[in-house]
């Protein structure tokens, strides 16, 4: 009898053995789950942290390009205003189309000013405009024939005196073999006339006004050039000095308020600043739905 009971209890012990052990390992097996789940939460809560951080940057981005994209609104409309009223340009030109936008006869015998016919790099447009001169206030027109209808309605109505480019008439003005050399020196921009962007159509009108004309980087290099080839061309340089074929010099501190050519040019960079950040804006609320999707997951 004892030693059956030994053998039971010897038994029960081994089902004890086996029981501690499934135990042990069940037991084990829920730490590590718990573990884990600890792992997951605290990764989900980071998460959630990133995500509620990346919704918070791209609100504030899309804040501050919304700002921005009204700032440029106003700065265009304010470029426009002052194109559309012709602000400093002369008592006769500004009259004479002004007129012409209630008018369809005069408007369609009008090309427009050089402002409206000529772009540049905002690096030159001084020394374009100084090469200009004047004639940046000319009116463009297609004949002989509607710059002459026009004097006469200068004249009927009192309207002062004002310039008239035909574009059928104007002789080119050719660049010559001196100046066509000099580009290649020392501070020298490049030709006037091919720093530039028009309408071919326009070709004769801007040559005849800017042709032979050197744009150059200081008064000092000008002044260099000029005496190599015996100012045989006009320089002008980045800043708005002159050195004419005479030998004469004209600078000095220019006038800082936007000119003629800067605000058509203005308008452009404007309206082009306004469409790259309207893209960012298109962007940034696509990355705002996209992380706000993502965190009500």
């Amino acid at each position: 009898e004892i030693a059956a009971a030994a053998e039971s209890l010897k038994g029960e012990i081994e089902a004890d053995k086996k029981s501690l052990s499934e135990c042990s390992d069940w037991y084990d097996e829920v730490v590590e789950y718990v573990s884990r789940e600890k792992e997951m939460k605290a990764a989900k809560e980071q998460e959630i942290l990133d995500l509620n951080t990346a919704a918070d940057a791209a609100s504030e981005s899309l804040f501050n390009c919304n700002a921005r994209i009204a700032a440029l609104k106003d700065r265009e409309r304010f470029y426009r205003n002052v194109k559309d009223d012709f602000e400093g340009y002369k008592f006769s030109v500004k009259k004479l189309m002004s007129d012409a936008r209630r008018s369809a006869d005069l408007s369609g015998r009008i090309k427009g000013v050089i402002a409206d016919i000529v772009k540049t790099d905002e690096k030159y447009e001084v020394a374009i405009e100084t090469a200009f001169g004047g004639a940046m206030q000319n009116v463009v027109t297609a004949t002989c024939d509607d710059a002459r209808a026009l004097i006469e309605y200068l004249k009927r109505t009192n309207g002062g005196i004002v310039t008239f480019l035909p574009v059928s008439s104007m002789r080119p003005r050719p660049d010559t073999r001196e100046i066509q050399r000099a580009v290649s020196e020392r501070g020298a921009m490049g030709l006037a006339t091919e720093l530039v962007q028009y309408d071919e159509y326009y070709y004769n009108v801007i040559s005849n006004l800017l042709g032979n004309t050197l744009i150059c980087d200081t008064i000092a290099n000008a002044n260099t050039i000029a005496k190599k080839y015996g100012n045989s061309f006009k320089i002008v340089t980045l800043d708005g000095d002159i050195v004419q074929t005479s030998g004469a010099m004209t600078g000095g501190s220019l006038n800082k308020s936007v000119g003629m050519l800067s605000r058509a040019n203005e308008i452009s960079r404007l309206v082009e600043q306004r469409k790259q950040l309207a893209a960012q804006v298109e962007e940034l609320g696509h990355q705002l739905s996209q992380a706000k999707a993502e965190w009500s997951q």
